[in-house]
């Protein structure tokens, strides 16, 4: 786990028992989270799966405060899925959020319409490539991406999405670069195009849609 990763679970960890704390955390990821909801445009009907929750699932209560959509949270340390359903019951959002314990390697998400892959979700390609392969079509998949971290998407790009349907939003004053939003299309039939859509991102990331 690198250092990013272990501070941001020790911080969510205290958020628990910290007011104070959770103030300052909502005011980290409030407008983040904004950017991604409208970035995938998520409202009241979907079904959306975050994967990477984290014991504090703030991308979670946050969408679902925002937009009243039904939450589904994962994540493969069972003690942080004890410390998620601590933190939901602080906001009174157990009817929205469920916490599990689950892989995103290997989740089935068949049945979501939005997907929300955390910075600290890891292998975040092979976790995205996994989602990819069982969502159905026109689902969204969002991605937090560090700054070196496209590369290693572009083989899921190339069968699985349609280019023209790729975008991303700036993260402004986070650890992270962007998020990333794929829109699940029919396989082989844009082969071309995506990786067209690859090399433009390699050559100059600012070609993507930023808000």
């Amino acid at each position: 786990m690198s250092i990013i990763a272990s501070l941001t679970k020790k911080i969510e960890e205290t958020a628990i028992v910290s007011p104070t704390l959770r103030f300052f955390c909502k005011l980290y990821y409030n407008p983040i989270v904004k950017r991604e909801i409208e970035l995938a445009n998520i409202t009241k009907k979907d079904h959306v799966l975050c994967i990477g929750g984290g014991p504090f699932p703030w991308t979670a209560i946050e969408i679902a405060r925002d937009t009243r959509a039904k939450v589904t949270v994962i994540d493969v340390h069972y003690l942080s899925t004890l410390y998620a359903k601590q933190a939901i019951s602080i906001f009174g959002l157990e009817n929205l959020i469920e916490i599990r314990l689950g892989d995103g390697q290997s989740i089935d998400t068949s049945d979501f319409t939005v997907t929300h892959i955390a910075l600290q979700a890891m292998p975040q390609d092979r976790i995205l490539s996994n989602v990819l392969n069982r969502s159905k079509q026109g689902s969204r998949v969002l991605v937090r991406c560090a700054h070196d971290c496209l590369g290693s998407f572009y083989s899921c790009l190339s069968n699985q999405c349609l280019c023209d349907m790729c975008k991303s939003t700036r993260q402004k004053n986070s650890t992270m670069s962007e998020t990333l939003l794929f829109i699940k299309g029919l396989r082989g039939e844009r082969f071309e195009e995506a990786n067209a859509y690859a090399s433009r991102v390699n050559i100059n990331s600012t070609a993507s849609v930023a808000k």
